[in-house]
């Protein structure tokens, strides 16, 4: 059985937040994803306006101390797109000091 990206997200997702994000849990996590998708134009049109950008990844984790976490998920024979390229490579190579 073949399982999609969205499968596998929202597998993951279940699982950090069953591990890292319940009220209890210490330290505490947060997982959140971005919703860089959409079915048509005028809906993408709007979240570009409001912030979306091209290529960003699919979940960011937030640490205790602030650091962050960019996560893209990918099936097994998933790849990388030009954009989301692009977009690992200006966050690794950004100096955040």
């Amino acid at each position: 059985m073949t399982y999609s990206e969205d499968w596998h997200q929202q597998q993951a997702v279940i699982w950090f937040r069953n591990q890292y994000s319940l009220i209890n849990s210490n330290p505490y996590f947060e997982i959140l994803s971005i919703p860089n998708d959409g079915k048509n134009i005028k809906e993408q049109m709007r979240k570009k306006n409001t912030g979306l950008m091209s290529g960003a990844s699919d979940l960011i984790i937030v640490y205790p101390n602030k650091q962050v976490l960019w996560v893209e998920m990918k099936t097994p024979d998933g790849k990388q797109s030009p954009d989301q390229k692009k977009f690992q490579q200006r966050l690794e190579y950004r100096d955040w000091e």
